[in-house]
């Protein structure tokens, strides 16, 4: 996020595509169209630490309209299916089967975010370039 506020296009790309992960009522719509600049950098920064980053569609949508990036987070499906047993039926599959992670899956996991973080690093970088 801080990417996107340090690029004004970036961040005027995003405020301007409505995103849901951003606008809950009317007051959030009138700000994101309001032409109060610290008003709605303030909106900005509050709205973006709420965002929920295992939902993958607003994770995605961010990216696309901040940097037109269309990020690969399906490689993370399991994982976040496995984070949700273990937060919402504490630690059980639907199935009733108990969540077991090994250190392999840790490890596994840590592999997956880094070559994520990695590419979208250059992208970004490559992006701020062009910007």
């Amino acid at each position: 996020m801080r990417q996107v506020c340090s690029n004004y296009n970036s961040y005027n790309k995003v405020i301007r595509a409505h995103l849901r992960c951003f606008e809950h009522c009317k007051e959030d719509i009138e700000i994101a169209k309001s032409e109060e600049c610290l008003k709605k950098e303030k909106w900005f920064i509050e709205k973006t630490q709420n965002i929920v980053y295992h939902n993958i569609k607003q994770v995605k949508d961010i990216f696309f309209y901040a940097f037109d990036i269309n990020v690969d987070l399906g490689i993370l499906e399991d994982e976040i299916n496995t984070r949700n047993d273990i937060t919402h039926r504490m630690g059980y599959t639907v199935k009733g089967k108990a969540i077991v992670i090994t250190d392999s899956d840790v490890l596994a996991l840590i592999g997956k975010i880094d070559k994520i973080v990695e590419s979208l690093t250059l992208e970004i970088k490559e992006f701020c370039r062009g910007s």
